[in-house]
């Protein structure tokens, strides 16, 4: 779910393109654009929904790209503690974005 977000972050970089090459560009649907803007607005939604522990170690991990390691040395908090409330931020991320979750047989 994390990586989907991130994927769609990506794809709203604005590239550049030489003058007189716009016309060779495929028109992009607006519908594209606002799906991707209302999903990255539920998982925004869901990961403030986090209680600040959870939030806090989210945000460091997959929108700061730090490791385990420099989250524990920021936060003054063990390794496993760490990874514990990442473990616990992603199964409340899937119970509050059921649509993104995996499905479960």
């Amino acid at each position: 779910m994390l990586n989907f977000h991130r994927m769609n972050r990506r794809r709203r970089r604005v590239e550049v393109v030489p003058m007189g090459a716009a016309e060779d560009l495929p028109e992009q649907t607006v519908g594209t654009t606002q799906d991707t803007q209302s999903i990255g607005d539920e998982v925004e939604n869901a990961i403030r929904a986090l209680s600040p522990p959870l939030r806090e170690v989210v945000v460091l991990r997959y929108f700061a790209d730090k490791t385990v390691e420099e989250i524990a040395a920021a936060l003054d908090i063990p390794v496993g503690t760490v990874k514990s409330r990442l473990h616990h931020a992603r199964e409340a991320l899937v119970g509050l974005l059921p649509r993104y979750g995996k499905e479960k047989s």
